[in-house]
């Protein structure tokens, strides 16, 4: 990934290869494009859902009430739990369409709240130097993963 100097942008950036993905395994009718896409997009929502967790939430916490920080836990709980459930049905198993869908809602309203409700009041709360410094936390973390990743291999 090309290394985006604004925060709020990296993020609508990784939710668009996400909503890619889902797309890709949606259309596509051969089992091993599904399945390599199912741990491609494994890998890709995991990390992005930690690094949300572990850098964007804390530092927009100011913005989000306790309850709202509850809610999006909780949705980063069922979207996991919905993608593990993707991750042990083969792609010819009729369950796996009905996961795949039930995985795009959760996506779909959990990216369109987001990027038009907390990106909005995170833009008019952070300055863009905190937003480049973010970028470059999240992009930190992106490395580091990727080198782990890489050395687990």
């Amino acid at each position: 990934m090309n290394r985006i100097a604004d925060a709020l942008e990296l993020l609508t950036t990784q939710h668009a290869e996400i909503d890619s993905l889902v797309a890709e395994i949606s259309t596509s009718s051969s089992p091993s494009v599904r399945d390599q896409g199912i741990r491609e997009l494994a890998e890709k929502l995991t990390l992005h859902l930690a690094l949300e967790q572990e850098l964007f939430y804390p530092a927009v916490a100011g913005a989000l009430s306790d309850e709202v920080h509850t809610e999006l836990m909780a949705e980063h709980v069922e979207i996991k739990r919905v993608l593990a459930d993707l991750l042990w049905l083969e792609s010819e198993d009729t369950r796996f369409a009905r996961k795949l869908v039930a995985l795009t809602s959760l996506l779909a309203w959990h990216t369109t709240w987001q990027e038009r409700e907390l990106f909005e009041t995170t833009a008019e709360a952070m300055t863009a130097a905190q937003l480049a410094d973010l970028s470059a936390q999240i992009h930190d973390y992106l490395d580091v993963t990727s080198n782990v990743l890489a050395n687990a291999a």
